[in-house]
């Protein structure tokens, strides 16, 4: 236990500038989590200055883009996960409206080879699939309600967007009193703890 501990330490370590620059980029700019995250220098001033520090700010900052308190439960990630996949269906619909050149609330075939022309051939095979099963009737067109349909229709959610709910549950590792949640505290606690050992 104590070896996969000291590796899972290791790699959070490793990674911690890489995915905190990363994550910072890709961070919505929330005014309450810009506030969190602006303070958070502040609240960890006790911890000594080093890798735990680099780490727990790296965690911190997945933490806050979770629950704006920095709360891991079961139920946070649940509503974590939904938000996912709430902004991965923005994005499909969003994409499929662009396609409707006249905004006319109707994708025609027309639409679609135009804009399909100027994509490079990955993306053109991705959308082309899409397309084709968004229009549910068959009719050759897609309207609002299909493209709807489409963009609601279940699918995994993209490799950015597993990552960063993988890591938010990996962060149940540092539930040290076992009562279902992790804090703020009791995060940095852990990896201080892991750093000594």
């Amino acid at each position: 236990m104590r070896r996969i501990l000291t590796a899972t330490v290791a790699v959070l370590l490793a990674l911690s500038g890489t995915a905190m620059a990363q994550d910072t980029k890709a961070a919505a700019p929330a005014a309450e989590k810009t506030l969190a995250l602006k303070d958070l220098p502040q609240s960890l001033s006790y911890v000594e200055r080093g890798p735990a520090s680099n780490a727990i700010q790296w965690l911190a900052t997945i933490m806050l883009q979770v629950d704006p308190r920095g709360d891991i439960t079961g139920e946070t990630l649940a509503v974590y996960e939904n938000i996912l996949v709430a902004e991965m269906r923005a994005k499909a619909m969003q994409q499929l409206i662009a396609m409707d050149l006249d905004f006319d609330g109707l994708l025609l075939p027309e639409e679609r080879d135009a804009v399909l022309s100027r994509m490079d051939s990955r993306r053109k095979v991705d959308a082309a699939l899409i397309l084709s099963a968004a229009d549910a009737n068959g009719d050759g067109a897609i309207s609002t309600d299909e493209m709807r349909e489409a963009a609601r229709a279940p699918g995994a959610l993209d490799r950015r967007s597993e990552n960063a709910l993988a890591q938010a549950r990996d962060l149940m590792f540092f539930d040290l009193d076992d009562d279902g949640a992790v804090n703020l505290q009791e995060m940095a606690r852990g990896v201080r703890g892991m750093m000594v050992e």
